[in-house]
This record gives structure tokens, C-alpha cells and sequence, in this order.
């Protein structure tokens, strides 16, 4: 049974409370999850009273075994439309400042970071259990590109007996006999990483000329349509430079969309992007993918990159872009964040331009479409995927909705090596 009558289906439920606590927390208490003791126990009660109001306020849930079950794009979605309707405080009074000492506690470390250059002890490991290896032919973990922004060093990996490695850009690839034996497979790495400020100061050359991919029509989400096309070109009417016609799509989406989690499935194949127009609802990929559609429609190269925040509070997986100006120069931007920044407030012009032309440290693991390793966070109804703390180490859990079983588990630990004084 569903509360209330929805027209999603009943294994879209998939969350225990116990587990959409950990997720609401995860979102907007994160740093009282991390003191622990009291902090804590408050931020799991602030978190019980915003589902207790999103209940109330309609919000879809379904019957399971121990009790009620919750869908985390539904939690997300209540969260953030009643908050911007002011009907809740989780989004604006939480989530939102949340984000906002985020960032500016990253900058703050940059600005006392020697040459501007961070440094990260990362350990990244990844869990599939037992019953799902049977079928298990191959796993990735995903790894940081090198590129002016950031290197990787002091590599060490961690796998099962009989199990061959290779290292390509972005992943390590296992394969072998040791991916079917007993018990819960691991596989870890372990490295260091430094990541300069990825600023406009510090870009990344385009090299030898503009790649045709980055001007392709139709990429997996990039779909440019007649309709995406003649909606850029009236938005940038006028516009004489390719940063003044990014400027004016940025700010018009600011304006109309609202950043939050989608099912991907409800996407529609030919025209993913319309949807998304007509519904006003994105994430962070699909943002990202609107945004680079519309430059490559107005012959601005444009890709997806992706890979993972590198906040002490929220080490989690992130979708921006990059586009070439006429420079010749890569500049990153991310419209998703600015957005929540400021509060799905157009008018913070801000917060609502903080990652205009520049992003803080990030761990990047992906470049579209040439380097790609697997959707991390655009997933099919089928799976869910759920973030929280697990004794202080960040995890996200990717969860079968037709079982209730966990498909695969990350585990992620970043620790900043302070400067020195």
C-alpha cells in the first residue's frame, strides 16, 4: 500500500527509516553526525521531524516489512519543493547553510595551501556481497585523472588472490578467478592525491584542437534538439562572446529549473532534455547535460566531467562541466551547486555565480564521453542509491530495489594533509 496513492511502483520504497534518518542526516546535519554523542542524537531527531513532515505534507511512501519504506529521489524531492514553498525548514535552514560553510571552508583551505596546491590521503574502497559475485565478470574502482588540476601518487591496491589488475586512465579494471570465490568481495586503493585550485587562473590546455566528440548532437543524456537549439539562440540573443552566452543560459536556468534527484527512467530517450525543460526538475548530470547541450547547439566545444567532492563532510559522487572559450582554454563549471548555494534563488547572483569558470577541489574520475566508468549517480529505478556516515567513513550504497539487497557499497576516506605554517 502507498501513502498517498502514487503512480510509482511499490519497489521504488526501498529505505528502511532507519536508513532515510541516516540519508537526512547525511544531507543536511552532516557535521553533528561527524561530533557524534549529543550532536548526533539531535540531528537524528531534526531528521525524524522533517520526515514526520513530509508525511504529513503528502509525500509518497509504501508498506514494508518492519514498517514504512521510503524512496530517497521522493525524500529529496518533498525536501526541497517544501522548502522552497517554505512549508519546510530542512532545505533552506539546513541543507543549504550546510552547503554554503562547505565551500567556504574548502576555499579558506586553499587560500593557506602552499602554491595552492591541496593534498589528500584517499582510501577508496568498494564491496559487493557474497551473492552478488557469481555473475561477476569484471569490477572498476574508479581513480583521479592526472591533469594540471590534480596528480595522483604512492599508489597501493588491495584485492583478492588470483585477481589481475590493470590500470587505465580514471579506473583500475579486476578480473580473474578471484572474483568469484566466498565471502564478501573488496577491492581498495589507497593513494595520495594533490589537486590544485581550479580556477581560471590554473586551466587546463585544450591541446591540439577541438575534439568533434565535444561537439556531438547526441551524447547518452546530450541530446541536442531543434527545440534545445532555438531555446539557446533566443536566450543569447545579443551575446558576442561564448562566456557571455554561457552566462545567459546559467542564469536562465537559474531561474527555472530546481536542482534536486530525478528517475532517470522517467527520462524519455528521444528527448531527455525537453523534459526536463517542461518539468523544471534536474540533478546534478542532467544540469550538466543541459548546459553543455546548449553550448555544443551554439558550436561552444562542451563536455560532462564527473568524480567525487572532496568535502571532510560529504565525499560523495558529482557531475559538473567544462567548456572551451575562445581562448582555446578549458574553464569548469557547476551550475547544480551554485544553484542550491543560493538557495534556488536567482537573484544571489553570488552564490548563484559561485562556480561560474571555476570549481574547488574535487577528485575528478571522468571526462565525457572519451573516459568513462560507470554512472554515479544516474542510476535506473531499479537501484537506489544511498549516502551516510558509517563510524565517520563516507558511504554510498548502491541498493536493489527488487530485493532490498545492496548491489555494491563504497566506502571513502579523505583526510587534507594540512599546510604547513
Amino acid at each position: 500500500m502507498l501513502h498517498p496513492v502514487s503512480a510509482m511502483p511499490a519497489d521504488a520504497f526501498v529505505l528502511r527509516e532507519t536508513e532515510a534518518l541516516d540519508f537526512l542526516v547525511y544531507q543536511g546535519w552532516a557535521y553533528e553526525a561527524l561530533e557524534g554523542c549529543a550532536a548526533l542524537t539531535n540531528a537524528r531527531r531534526l531528521a525524524s521531524d522533517t520526515l514526520e513532515r513530509l508525511r504529513a505534507e503528502g509525500m509518497a511512501f509504501g508498506d514494508g516489512a518492519g514498517g514504512p519504506r521510503y524512496d530517497p529521489v521522493a525524500l529529496m524531492d518533498a525536501v526541497t519543493d517544501l522548502g522552497l514553498r517554505g512549508r519546510d525548514p530542512t532545505f533552506l535552514g539546513a541543507i543549504v547553510p550546510k552547503g554554503r560553510r562547505m565551500v567556504d571552508e574548502s576555499a579558506a583551505r586553499l587560500a593557506r595551501a602552499p602554491g595552492g596546491v591541496r593534498g589528500f590521503d584517499v582510501e577508496f574502497r568498494r564491496e559487493i556481497p557474497e551473492e552478488r559475485r557469481a555473475s561477476l565478470r569484471r569490477v572498476t574502482l574508479p581513480l583521479p585523472l592526472e591533469d594540471q588540476q590534480q596528480r595522483i601518487g604512492a599508489l597501493s591496491v588491495e584485492s583478492p588472490r588470483d585477481t589481475a589488475i590493470v590500470r587505465r586512465e580514471g579506473r583500475l579494471s579486476f578480473t580473474g578467478r578471484g572474483l568469484a570465490g566466498a565471502g564478501a568481495l573488496v577491492v581498495a586503493a589507497r593513494f595520495r592525491l594533490e589537486v590544485g585550485g581550479c580556477e581560471v587562473s590554473r586551466p587546463e590546455p585544450a591541446g591540439s584542437g577541438v575534439d568533434p566528440m565535444e561537439l556531438r548532437r547526441r551524447e547518452g543524456l546530450v541530446v541536442v534538439t531543434p527545440r534545445i537549439h532555438e531555446t539557446a539562440r533566443r536566450w543569447t540573443s545579443g551575446a558576442t562572446t561564448h562566456v557571455e552566452r554561457i552566462a545567459r543560459i546559467w542564469d536562465e536556468l537559474l531561474a527555472r529549473i530546481r536542482v534536486q534527484r530525478i528517475h532517470y527512467d522517467a527520462l524519455p530517450q528521444d528527448d531527455p532534455l525537453g523534459s526536463i525543460l517542461d518539468d523544471g526538475k534536474c540533478d546534478c548530470q542532467s544540469d550538466s547535460a543541459l548546459l553543455v547541450a546548449m553550448c555544443r547547439s551554439l558550436g561552444i566545444p562542451a563536455r560532462i566531467v564527473g568524480g567525487y567532492n572532496l568535502y571532510p563532510v560529504a565525499v560523495t559522487p558529482h557531475y559538473w562541466f567544462e567548456a572551451m572559450l575562445e581562448d582555446g582554454i578549458w574553464r569548469p563549471f557547476d551550475h547544480a551547486v551554485s544553484w542550491m548555494l543560493a538557495g534556488g534563488d536567482a537573484s544571489n547572483q553570488t552564490r548563484g555565480r559561485q562556480f561560474f569558470g571555476r570549481v574547488d577541489a574535487r577528485m575528478k574520475t571522468q571526462r565525457l564521453p572519451r573516459v568513462f566508468t560507470a554512472p554515479a549517480s544516474a542510476l535506473p529505478l531499479r537501484w537506489a542509491y544511498l549516502e551516510r556516515f558509517v563510524d565517520g567513513v563516507h558511504e554510498g550504497a548502491v541498493i536493489d530495489r527488487s530485493d532490498g539487497g545492496t548491489f555494491q557499497r563504497d566506502l571513502l576516506r579523505v583526510v587534507e594533509r594540512e599546510a604547513e605554517p
